[in-house]
């Protein structure tokens, strides 16, 4: 598959719409994690299709892999203190998990 900027090629049709939807909630977790921190934060989208070898023919703003190796999000000059990190990780922790686990259930 292929990925021209703004749309997923597949072999026989193309798809607009995650990368819209990669957007949208790139800047839904923006605004919540600024007004959850009291600090501006930007988010950079990403998008795993996995199992499809890719060729970006044009970049973007969304990051587009096949799942394989995701540790080139990792990659970079950090631009976070450690302190900025804590933080944001406190409040993604806090409003993940607020459901009670049920897996193990002692009958």
């Amino acid at each position: 598959m292929s990925f021209d900027g703004t749309a997923l090629k597949f072999p026989g049709w193309s798809e607009t719409e995650p990368v819209k939807q990669a957007e949208r909630q790139a800047k839904w977790l923006s605004q919540w994690l600024g007004s959850a921190t009291g600090e501006d934060l930007s988010v950079i989208p990403a998008l795993a299709v996995p199992g499809w070898f890719l060729k970006i023919e044009k970049r973007s703003e969304v990051r587009i892999y096949n799942g394989k190796n995701p540790l080139f999000l990792a990659k970079g000059k950090q631009v976070l203190s450690e302190q900025r990190m804590k933080a944001i990780a406190h409040q993604v922790e806090a409003k993940c998990r607020d459901v009670k686990l049920r897996a193990y259930r002692k009958d």
